[in-house]
Protein backbone atom coordinates (compact mmCIF):
# COMPACT_ATOMS: atom_id res chain seq x y z
CA UNK A 1 0.00 0.00 0.00
CA UNK A 2 1.52 3.39 -0.67
CA UNK A 3 0.99 5.77 2.15
CA UNK A 4 1.77 8.85 0.31
CA UNK A 5 -0.57 8.42 -1.94
CA UNK A 6 -3.35 7.85 0.41
CA UNK A 7 -2.74 11.19 2.01
CA UNK A 8 -2.29 13.09 -0.90
CA UNK A 9 -5.69 12.17 -2.80
CA UNK A 10 -6.90 13.46 0.65
CA UNK A 11 -4.65 17.10 0.17
CA UNK A 12 -5.92 17.23 -2.86
CA UNK A 13 -9.48 16.73 -2.87
CA UNK A 14 -9.25 18.78 0.47
CA UNK A 15 -7.48 21.35 -1.52
CA UNK A 16 -9.96 21.55 -4.53
CA UNK A 17 -12.93 21.93 -1.87
CA UNK A 18 -11.38 25.32 -0.59
CA UNK A 19 -10.27 26.75 -4.08
CA UNK A 20 -6.70 26.89 -3.34
CA UNK A 21 -4.72 29.60 -4.92
CA UNK A 22 -2.37 28.88 -8.08
CA UNK A 23 1.06 27.52 -7.15
CA UNK A 24 2.70 31.23 -8.09
CA UNK A 25 0.55 32.30 -5.62
CA UNK A 26 1.20 30.31 -2.51
CA UNK A 27 4.58 29.97 -3.14
CA UNK A 28 4.89 33.73 -2.74
CA UNK A 29 2.70 34.02 0.21
CA UNK A 30 4.24 31.15 1.93
CA UNK A 31 7.76 33.05 2.18
CA UNK A 32 8.71 33.74 5.90
CA UNK A 33 10.32 37.19 6.68
CA UNK A 34 14.25 37.28 7.12
CA UNK A 35 15.68 36.61 10.66
CA UNK A 36 17.23 40.54 9.87
CA UNK A 37 13.95 41.95 9.84
CA UNK A 38 13.72 40.93 13.79
CA UNK A 39 13.98 43.40 16.39
CA UNK A 40 16.95 44.50 18.09
CA UNK A 41 16.18 43.68 21.56
CA UNK A 42 17.65 45.57 23.99
CA UNK A 43 17.27 43.51 27.02
CA UNK A 44 15.45 39.82 27.00
CA UNK A 45 15.06 37.35 29.70
CA UNK A 46 15.47 34.06 27.68
CA UNK A 47 13.91 31.07 29.01
CA UNK A 48 16.07 28.27 29.64
CA UNK A 49 17.17 26.55 26.54
CA UNK A 50 16.14 22.78 26.54
CA UNK A 51 19.16 20.28 25.27
CA UNK A 52 16.86 18.26 23.57
CA UNK A 53 13.38 18.55 22.59
CA UNK A 54 11.43 15.31 23.63
CA UNK A 55 7.69 14.66 22.94
CA UNK A 56 6.65 15.20 26.44
CA UNK A 57 8.23 18.91 26.28
CA UNK A 58 6.18 20.18 23.22
CA UNK A 59 3.41 21.33 24.78
CA UNK A 60 5.39 23.18 27.27
CA UNK A 61 7.25 24.84 24.79
CA UNK A 62 5.23 26.30 22.22
CA UNK A 63 4.80 30.39 22.67
CA UNK A 64 1.36 30.27 23.81
CA UNK A 65 -0.28 29.49 27.78
CA UNK A 66 -1.10 25.97 28.49
CA UNK A 67 -3.66 24.58 30.33
CA UNK A 68 -1.12 22.86 32.99
CA UNK A 69 1.82 25.89 33.54
CA UNK A 70 5.46 24.68 33.93
CA UNK A 71 6.22 24.59 38.17
CA UNK A 72 9.86 25.63 36.63
CA UNK A 73 8.78 28.52 35.43
CA UNK A 74 6.38 30.69 36.52
CA UNK A 75 5.70 33.12 34.39
CA UNK A 76 4.50 32.62 30.84
CA UNK A 77 6.53 34.63 28.18
CA UNK A 78 3.36 35.41 26.35
CA UNK A 79 0.35 37.48 26.18
CA UNK A 80 -2.44 35.49 26.33
CA UNK A 81 -3.25 32.74 29.10
CA UNK A 82 -4.99 29.36 29.06
CA UNK A 83 -8.29 29.03 31.30
CA UNK A 84 -11.96 27.15 31.86
CA UNK A 85 -14.48 29.44 30.85
CA UNK A 86 -18.21 27.74 32.29
CA UNK A 87 -17.79 26.61 35.60
CA UNK A 88 -15.77 29.14 38.11
CA UNK A 89 -16.44 28.10 41.46
CA UNK A 90 -16.55 30.94 44.47
CA UNK A 91 -14.69 30.81 47.28
CA UNK A 92 -17.49 29.01 49.42
CA UNK A 93 -17.90 26.09 46.64
CA UNK A 94 -21.33 26.14 45.10
CA UNK A 95 -22.25 27.53 41.77
CA UNK A 96 -20.98 29.63 38.98
CA UNK A 97 -19.73 33.05 40.60
CA UNK A 98 -20.45 35.22 37.50
CA UNK A 99 -24.13 33.36 36.75
CA UNK A 100 -24.94 34.45 40.48
CA UNK A 101 -24.22 37.84 40.04
CA UNK A 102 -25.00 38.24 36.60
CA UNK A 103 -28.59 40.04 36.24
CA UNK A 104 -30.31 37.97 33.66
CA UNK A 105 -32.58 40.27 32.71
CA UNK A 106 -30.51 42.62 31.47
CA UNK A 107 -29.54 43.01 27.59
CA UNK A 108 -26.44 42.29 26.11
CA UNK A 109 -24.76 44.57 24.21
CA UNK A 110 -23.72 43.02 20.35
CA UNK A 111 -19.96 43.76 21.35
CA UNK A 112 -20.23 42.52 24.87
CA UNK A 113 -21.36 38.97 23.57
CA UNK A 114 -18.73 39.71 20.69
CA UNK A 115 -16.25 39.53 23.23
CA UNK A 116 -18.29 36.26 25.15
CA UNK A 117 -17.70 34.62 22.12
CA UNK A 118 -14.21 35.48 21.56
CA UNK A 119 -13.21 34.64 25.04
CA UNK A 120 -14.49 30.89 24.19
CA UNK A 121 -13.19 30.61 21.10
CA UNK A 122 -10.07 31.69 22.12
CA UNK A 123 -9.28 29.22 24.62
CA UNK A 124 -10.73 26.30 22.76
CA UNK A 125 -8.46 27.36 20.06
CA UNK A 126 -5.70 27.31 22.24
CA UNK A 127 -6.72 23.79 23.95
CA UNK A 128 -6.75 21.96 20.70
CA UNK A 129 -3.87 23.17 19.80
CA UNK A 130 -2.06 21.63 23.18
CA UNK A 131 -3.83 18.75 22.00
CA UNK A 132 -2.42 18.38 18.66
CA UNK A 133 1.21 18.18 20.18
CA UNK A 134 2.25 15.10 18.73
CA UNK A 135 3.24 12.19 20.83
CA UNK A 136 6.11 9.89 20.40
CA UNK A 137 3.42 7.04 19.24
CA UNK A 138 3.13 9.51 16.39
CA UNK A 139 6.31 9.23 14.89
CA UNK A 140 6.16 5.85 15.28
CA UNK A 141 6.79 4.71 11.39
CA UNK A 142 5.02 6.45 7.97
CA UNK A 143 2.06 4.82 8.58
CA UNK A 144 1.79 6.87 12.14
CA UNK A 145 3.22 9.93 10.49
CA UNK A 146 0.66 10.04 7.59
CA UNK A 147 -2.18 9.81 10.14
CA UNK A 148 -1.15 12.59 11.98
CA UNK A 149 -0.25 14.82 9.43
CA UNK A 150 -3.68 14.14 7.96
CA UNK A 151 -5.00 14.81 11.32
CA UNK A 152 -3.19 18.04 11.54
CA UNK A 153 -4.79 18.95 8.61
CA UNK A 154 -8.37 18.32 9.02
CA UNK A 155 -7.96 21.09 12.11
CA UNK A 156 -5.79 22.94 10.20
CA UNK A 157 -8.41 23.79 7.73
CA UNK A 158 -11.38 23.60 10.71
CA UNK A 159 -9.47 26.36 12.41
CA UNK A 160 -10.85 28.96 9.75
CA UNK A 161 -14.65 28.67 10.68
CA UNK A 162 -13.71 29.82 13.79
CA UNK A 163 -11.82 32.65 12.83
CA UNK A 164 -14.17 33.92 10.16
CA UNK A 165 -16.69 33.41 13.05
CA UNK A 166 -14.92 36.19 15.24
CA UNK A 167 -14.31 38.29 12.27
CA UNK A 168 -18.06 38.51 11.77
CA UNK A 169 -19.05 38.85 15.27
CA UNK A 170 -17.04 42.13 15.34
CA UNK A 171 -17.84 43.38 11.92
CA UNK A 172 -14.66 43.21 10.75
CA UNK A 173 -15.78 43.15 7.48
CA UNK A 174 -15.12 41.30 3.80
CA UNK A 175 -11.30 42.53 3.86
CA UNK A 176 -10.21 40.67 7.17
CA UNK A 177 -12.48 37.92 6.18
CA UNK A 178 -10.76 37.35 2.60
CA UNK A 179 -7.47 38.04 4.39
CA UNK A 180 -8.24 35.43 6.56
CA UNK A 181 -9.16 33.21 3.45
CA UNK A 182 -6.24 33.71 2.14
CA UNK A 183 -3.89 32.51 5.46
CA UNK A 184 -5.94 28.95 4.92
CA UNK A 185 -5.13 28.57 0.94
CA UNK A 186 -1.18 29.54 2.33
CA UNK A 187 -1.20 27.10 4.99
CA UNK A 188 -2.55 24.38 2.86
CA UNK A 189 0.95 23.94 1.19
CA UNK A 190 2.68 23.20 4.97
CA UNK A 191 0.76 19.62 4.43
CA UNK A 192 1.90 18.59 0.87
CA UNK A 193 4.33 16.42 1.95
CA UNK A 194 6.72 14.67 -0.09
CA UNK A 195 9.11 12.47 2.81
CA UNK A 196 6.89 11.66 6.04
CA UNK A 197 10.71 11.13 7.47
CA UNK A 198 11.45 11.26 11.23
CA UNK A 199 10.26 14.96 13.19
CA UNK A 200 7.87 15.31 10.29
CA UNK A 201 5.45 15.62 12.96
CA UNK A 202 7.04 18.23 15.25
CA UNK A 203 7.69 20.24 11.75
CA UNK A 204 4.31 20.32 10.79
CA UNK A 205 3.06 21.44 14.57
CA UNK A 206 5.33 24.08 14.90
CA UNK A 207 5.61 25.50 11.03
CA UNK A 208 1.36 25.26 11.14
CA UNK A 209 0.47 26.11 14.14
CA UNK A 210 2.51 27.01 17.33
CA UNK A 211 5.69 29.08 15.45
CA UNK A 212 5.68 32.94 16.95
CA UNK A 213 8.18 34.94 15.75
CA UNK A 214 9.66 37.89 17.55
CA UNK A 215 8.76 40.06 14.57
CA UNK A 216 5.48 39.09 14.20
CA UNK A 217 5.25 40.05 17.86
CA UNK A 218 6.75 43.50 16.88
CA UNK A 219 4.44 44.20 14.22
CA UNK A 220 1.79 43.60 16.12
CA UNK A 221 2.69 45.65 19.15
CA UNK A 222 3.28 48.36 16.87
CA UNK A 223 0.26 47.83 14.85
CA UNK A 224 -2.36 47.37 17.96
CA UNK A 225 -0.56 48.00 21.44
CA UNK A 226 -1.84 50.95 23.18
CA UNK A 227 -5.09 52.61 22.56
CA UNK A 228 -6.52 52.77 18.76
CA UNK A 229 -9.49 54.53 18.20
CA UNK A 230 -9.40 52.64 14.04
CA UNK A 231 -6.65 50.01 15.14
CA UNK A 232 -3.62 49.52 12.68
CA UNK A 233 -4.23 47.14 9.60
CA UNK A 234 -5.12 43.79 10.69
CA UNK A 235 -5.44 42.99 7.37
CA UNK A 236 -1.94 43.63 6.55
CA UNK A 237 -1.08 41.77 9.56
CA UNK A 238 -2.68 38.38 8.54
CA UNK A 239 -0.77 38.70 5.30
CA UNK A 240 2.31 38.22 7.52
CA UNK A 241 0.78 35.31 10.02
CA UNK A 242 2.50 32.17 9.28
CA UNK A 243 0.87 30.05 11.83
CA UNK A 244 -2.24 29.38 13.92
CA UNK A 245 -0.66 30.81 16.87
CA UNK A 246 0.40 33.92 15.13
CA UNK A 247 -3.01 34.20 13.85
CA UNK A 248 -4.82 34.17 16.58
CA UNK A 249 -2.24 36.88 18.18
CA UNK A 250 -2.97 39.54 15.81
CA UNK A 251 -6.83 38.94 16.46
CA UNK A 252 -6.25 38.81 20.12
CA UNK A 253 -4.45 42.06 19.95
CA UNK A 254 -6.30 44.01 17.77
CA UNK A 255 -10.10 43.49 19.70
CA UNK A 256 -8.10 43.93 22.94
CA UNK A 257 -6.78 47.33 21.82
CA UNK A 258 -9.60 48.21 20.27
CA UNK A 259 -11.02 51.48 21.94
CA UNK A 260 -14.16 51.78 19.65
CA UNK A 261 -14.95 48.43 20.50
CA UNK A 262 -14.31 49.03 23.77
CA UNK A 263 -16.86 51.86 24.62
CA UNK A 264 -19.89 50.58 22.81
CA UNK A 265 -19.92 47.85 25.53
CA UNK A 266 -22.79 49.61 28.39
CA UNK A 267 -21.19 50.88 31.66
CA UNK A 268 -21.94 49.71 34.84
CA UNK A 269 -20.83 52.26 37.60
CA UNK A 270 -18.11 55.05 37.41
CA UNK A 271 -15.60 56.56 39.45
CA UNK A 272 -13.32 59.65 39.40
CA UNK A 273 -9.07 58.80 38.82
CA UNK A 274 -6.67 62.07 39.86
CA UNK A 275 -7.55 64.60 37.69
CA UNK A 276 -11.28 63.68 37.07
CA UNK A 277 -10.62 61.47 34.48
CA UNK A 278 -12.80 58.77 34.76
CA UNK A 279 -13.13 55.21 35.79
CA UNK A 280 -15.37 52.79 34.11
CA UNK A 281 -16.88 49.57 34.95
CA UNK A 282 -18.47 47.85 32.02
CA UNK A 283 -19.74 44.35 30.61
CA UNK A 284 -21.25 41.81 33.04
CA UNK A 285 -22.05 42.60 36.36
CA UNK A 286 -19.54 40.48 38.45
CA UNK A 287 -18.24 40.15 42.04
CA UNK A 288 -14.70 39.89 40.66
CA UNK A 289 -15.00 43.22 38.26
CA UNK A 290 -16.68 44.64 41.03
CA UNK A 291 -13.77 43.57 43.17
CA UNK A 292 -11.41 45.43 40.63
CA UNK A 293 -13.46 48.60 40.47
CA UNK A 294 -14.24 49.08 44.49
CA UNK A 295 -9.86 48.39 44.78
CA UNK A 296 -8.88 51.47 42.92
CA UNK A 297 -9.12 54.76 45.14
CA UNK A 298 -11.05 57.64 44.13
CA UNK A 299 -8.30 59.74 42.98
CA UNK A 300 -5.86 57.15 42.39
CA UNK A 301 -2.93 58.39 39.62
CA UNK A 302 -4.03 56.23 37.29
CA UNK A 303 -5.99 58.26 33.90
CA UNK A 304 -8.99 57.57 32.22
CA UNK A 305 -9.11 53.72 32.89
CA UNK A 306 -11.99 51.05 31.51
CA UNK A 307 -12.68 47.65 33.17
CA UNK A 308 -14.50 45.10 30.76
CA UNK A 309 -15.64 41.88 32.55
CA UNK A 310 -16.98 39.19 30.15
CA UNK A 311 -18.07 35.56 31.51
CA UNK A 312 -14.72 34.52 33.50
CA UNK A 313 -12.36 37.13 31.67
CA UNK A 314 -11.48 40.72 33.23
CA UNK A 315 -9.49 43.26 30.94
CA UNK A 316 -8.52 46.94 31.57
CA UNK A 317 -7.19 49.58 29.66
CA UNK A 318 -5.33 51.99 31.21
CA UNK A 319 -4.49 55.36 29.85
CA UNK A 320 -1.85 57.19 31.10
CA UNK A 321 0.48 54.51 32.69
CA UNK A 322 3.41 53.22 30.04
CA UNK A 323 1.13 55.44 27.57
CA UNK A 324 -1.60 52.95 27.51
CA UNK A 325 -1.04 49.69 29.51
CA UNK A 326 -3.65 46.92 28.73
CA UNK A 327 -4.13 44.08 31.16
CA UNK A 328 -6.04 40.64 30.96
CA UNK A 329 -6.87 38.17 33.80
CA UNK A 330 -8.88 35.14 33.92
CA UNK A 331 -8.78 31.81 36.64
CA UNK A 332 -5.83 29.45 36.00
CA UNK A 333 -7.39 25.86 34.79
CA UNK A 334 -5.78 24.17 37.57
CA UNK A 335 -6.82 25.89 40.33
CA UNK A 336 -9.51 28.57 40.13
CA UNK A 337 -8.82 30.17 42.94
CA UNK A 338 -5.41 31.97 41.37
CA UNK A 339 -6.04 34.37 38.42
CA UNK A 340 -3.42 34.58 35.85
CA UNK A 341 -2.39 38.11 34.72
CA UNK A 342 -0.70 39.27 31.33
CA UNK A 343 0.16 42.48 30.27
CA UNK A 344 1.23 44.85 27.31
CA UNK A 345 3.55 48.46 27.76
CA UNK A 346 3.61 49.75 25.05
CA UNK A 347 6.36 52.93 26.10
CA UNK A 348 9.21 52.26 27.92
CA UNK A 349 8.74 55.45 30.16
CA UNK A 350 11.53 54.44 32.72
CA UNK A 351 13.64 51.44 32.07
CA UNK A 352 14.69 50.91 35.47
CA UNK A 353 11.03 50.88 37.01
CA UNK A 354 10.22 48.27 33.80
CA UNK A 355 12.82 46.37 35.26
CA UNK A 356 11.21 45.71 38.57
CA UNK A 357 7.83 44.65 36.85
CA UNK A 358 6.47 41.52 38.41
CA UNK A 359 6.90 38.82 35.42
CA UNK A 360 8.35 40.48 33.27
CA UNK A 361 9.12 38.55 30.36
CA UNK A 362 10.93 41.00 27.88
CA UNK A 363 10.83 44.71 26.41
CA UNK A 364 12.42 46.07 23.48
CA UNK A 365 12.76 50.11 22.91
CA UNK A 366 8.56 50.21 22.13
CA UNK A 367 7.22 48.26 24.39
CA UNK A 368 7.02 44.82 27.35
CA UNK A 369 5.05 42.10 28.28
CA UNK A 370 4.91 39.59 31.25
CA UNK A 371 2.75 37.99 33.15
CA UNK A 372 1.91 36.94 36.98
CA UNK A 373 -0.53 34.75 38.91
CA UNK A 374 -2.04 36.11 41.89
CA UNK A 375 -5.13 35.29 44.60
CA UNK A 376 -8.65 35.47 43.02
CA UNK A 377 -9.51 37.02 46.92
CA UNK A 378 -6.61 39.83 46.22
CA UNK A 379 -6.81 40.28 42.45
CA UNK A 380 -7.96 43.56 43.41
CA UNK A 381 -5.05 44.82 45.81
CA UNK A 382 -2.87 43.19 43.39
CA UNK A 383 -3.59 44.88 39.99
CA UNK A 384 -3.48 48.19 42.60
CA UNK A 385 -0.03 47.47 43.09
CA UNK A 386 1.10 46.30 39.90
CA UNK A 387 -0.36 49.71 38.39
CA UNK A 388 1.38 51.82 40.94
CA UNK A 389 4.37 50.60 39.64
CA UNK A 390 3.96 50.95 35.81
CA UNK A 391 5.85 54.19 34.75
CA UNK A 392 4.12 57.06 33.24
CA UNK A 393 5.82 60.01 31.42
CA UNK A 394 6.38 61.74 34.42
CA UNK A 395 8.87 59.08 34.97
CA UNK A 396 11.38 59.59 32.49
CA UNK A 397 14.79 60.70 33.61
CA UNK A 398 15.90 64.21 32.81
CA UNK A 399 19.48 64.03 31.50
CA UNK A 400 20.83 67.39 32.58
CA UNK A 401 23.03 69.00 29.88
CA UNK A 402 21.47 66.89 27.19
Amino acid sequence: MNLRNRFNQFFNKSKSADAAPDVAEAEAASEQPASPDAPDWDILREETAEPEITYDDLARLVRFPGATPDASKPVAETTEFESPVNTLENANGGGSLFAESRIESEPISPELQAFKNFFKTDMRIKRELLDLAPKQTDDYDEAARMDYVESAYRSFRDFKHDFLGIARDFGFGKPIEDSTEGFFRRGQETFAIGDYGPQITQDIYRKAFTDLSPAFVEEVKDAFVGYKLFGGSLNGVIEDASTINELLHAYHSSIMNNENILRKIPALAEKKALYGDPVVLRGDRSALGQQVFDAIPEGFDIGMTDIVTADDHLMMMVRDRGHALTISSEPDEQDPSKIWVAYNIPKICNEEMIKSLPGLSGYTKIGARGSFITSRDELGSSLVDFISKVPTDDDIPVHIGS
